[in-house]
């Protein structure tokens, strides 16, 4: 493995010493104004993907200097105000945009309609010479993957039948994914919507600067302190929706003299029970960043997270919101000394650390260099039973149709099923955990059990943990050999070392629970060493905060490295990569 390491970082040494293609630098100058023409003072101005940027002044003007001749994305936001992602070509020593301007942004409109497009004349592409005009017709956001990774998030909806695997997502050049599952951690930043602005996405298999992608495409987050805007913003939103409430404060310092840049954010979610009965969210998101930016270097350092606390809701039946009367039905919570409880909970913290260096080779290169820790548990509570029936009200056995099954050939016995269904819409506690039953049945009788005498319980909750811990290394290089000519290449390194097993939460009144496999009885070869769950100690005694059932660990490895050659032309691009 360090040998391979030796290799990959030899051969980029290699390329950085023989990026030598110098080009003619320019002047960028422009004029900042609303759609009425008013000048907009203090606001930045990137040219996107460069270390390129600027503030504009009282009169709205802003200037670039010594920028290399090539194709760019001149990108402006501004709160209350659509982003502004204009291609522009820089060709001659200075080049005067005369006036940008950004439009109002309308909040009664829909997503679809604030949507940044871009409108090309034919004046403009005559005028523009050597105008890329393919990627001009790429600027704008994708409306439908904008829809459907929102709206359609919570059905698991999959873009063009790709799974998660099949799309990257990076912070700070970082990958953001869980390697044994490819999923992407959003949740680790939820609810962080204002200092995660700064993104770039390329869907299918198109280029990006930043990473390989993949056939589903690739989606980047700069969350660096000097990205931030300038600000001290204070919201509060309500929905009616998972949480009721959200209250988020963010400060972003800007770049300060001295090369400073700092950003904070905090932020809470919730609700004490949100449209679906028995369910709340308790979410609370931090955020903060510093950076010192000195010469060609920048350092940065970043760190954030999610402590979330709600409850889960479960698939039902068609016969149990038949009898429920409602689609809002929800089996996981009952009515415990007057107070909703709920058996199925999760309580998630993993938080992220992000530590970037970017150097500024020369006006045409550049290498960025991130290291990023991960470390934190995800609970999920659930009832589990042993010597004992399903704990679960909506337990298919319990259910009318089930009985119906069974007594199909016995006609006396069918008016019953008419009575039992009515008594269940009548007494809709029925389809709620009682859990005054579950104590009861815990401390019915005192047994003895391995030498231990006490309660046994029979129907507990557990929690199912995973333990995370991830470790990542990234670096990055960009190289614009000439005017059409760009290439980028890259090296991560992962390690990730997962825990899973099963805590007791819960004895619900009792003393004690069993390790036992509630289930080997039912296999026809049974015999005693499968029933139990650790043969190094069998019959274990299982109290409260003690690991049962299973406990295994996941250390996954994975090295990866990219390059990628890309070929801009007047009305043509092309690109070659490889993994």
């Amino acid at each position: 493995m360090i040998q391979k390491i030796r290799h990959y970082l030899a051969f980029f040494i290699l390329l950085i010493a023989v990026s030598s293609a110098q080009g003619q630098n320019a002047n960028v100058r422009g004029l900042l104004t609303d759609e009425f023409n008013n000048p907009m003072a203090n606001v930045k101005v990137t040219l996107a993907g460069t270390r390129f940027e600027t503030i504009s002044a009282v009169t709205g003007a802003f200037n670039f200097n010594e920028v290399p001749y090539g194709d760019y994305q001149l990108e402006v936001k501004e709160n209350d105000y659509l982003p502004l992602n204009q291609p522009i070509k820089i060709n001659q020593a200075m080049v005067d945009l005369g006036k940008v301007a950004l439009t109002v942004e309308m909040k009664g409109k829909t997503s679809e309609e604030q949507i940044p497009t871009l409108s090309l004349e034919e004046d403009d592409l005559k005028a523009s010479g050597s105008q890329t005009v393919s990627s001009a017709l790429g600027a704008s956001r994708d409306v439908f993957a904008s829809a459907a990774t929102f709206t359609f998030g919570t059905a698991r909806y999959r873009i063009r039948g790709y799974d998660d695997e099949n799309f990257v997502t990076l912070m700070n050049g970082v990958p953001m994914t869980d390697i044994s599952s490819g999923r992407t951690l959003f949740g680790s930043w939820g609810g962080l919507n204002d200092v995660m602005r700064g993104r770039e996405s390329v869907y299918g298999l198109s280029p990006a600067n930043y990473g390989f992608g993949g056939v589903g495409g690739v989606f980047s987050i700069d969350s660096r302190a000097s990205k931030q805007r300038k600000q001290l913003q204070v919201s509060y939103a309500n929905s009616n929706r998972a949480y009721e409430n959200r209250f988020m404060v963010t400060y972003g310092s800007g770049i300060l003299p001295g090369g400073w840049s700092f950003a904070a954010s905090l932020s809470r979610r919730w609700a004490n029970e949100g449209y679906i009965p028995g369910s709340y969210y308790d979410g609370w998101s931090y955020f903060a960043a510093v950076e010192k930016t000195f010469g060609k270097h920048s350092i940065s350092l970043t760190h954030f997270g999610n402590h979330q606390m709600n409850t889960r809701t479960s698939p039902a039946t068609n016969e149990a919101f038949e009898l429920a009367g409602t689609h809002y039905y929800n089996p996981n919570w009952g009515y415990q000394e007057g107070k909703k409880r709920s058996s199925n909970n999760n309580n998630i913290n993993v938080p992220v650390t992000i530590l970037s260096h970017e150097w500024t080779i020369n006006n045409r290169s550049s290498l960025e260099t991130s290291l990023a820790y991960q470390a934190g548990k995800e609970k999920r509570s659930g009832l589990n039973w042993l010597n004992a029936a399903n704990g679960h009200p909506d337990y298919y056995r319990k259910y009318p149709n089930f009985i119906y099954y069974l007594i199909t050939d016995v006609p006396s016995q069918q008016p019953l099923i008419g009575e039992l269904r009515n008594l269940i819409i009548n007494n809709r506690d029925l389809m709620q955990i009682n859990w005054s039953d579950f104590y009861e049945a815990n401390r019915s009788k005192i047994d003895t059990f391995n030498n231990v005498v006490g309660y046994q319980s029979a129907i507990i909750i557990e929690d199912r943990v995973e333990d995370n811990q991830s470790y990542t290394a990234s670096t990055i290089y960009n190289n614009q050999w000439s005017d059409r000519w760009l290439f980028s290449g890259g090296i991560n390194f992962q390690r990730q070392i997962t825990e899973y097993y099963k805590q007791m939460n819960d004895l619900l009144g009792g003393d004690f629970f069993a390790d036992l496999n509630s289930f080997a009885e039912q296999d026809p070869k049974y015999n005693v060493d499968e029933h139990q769950n650790d043969l190094n100690n069998p019959n274990r005694i299982v109290k409260t905060g003690d690991k049962f059932g299973y406990d295994y660990t996941l250390d996954i490895k994975r090295t990866e490295m990219w390059i990628q050659q890309q070929f801009k032309a007047d009305q043509l691009d092309f690109f070659v990569s490889a993994q």
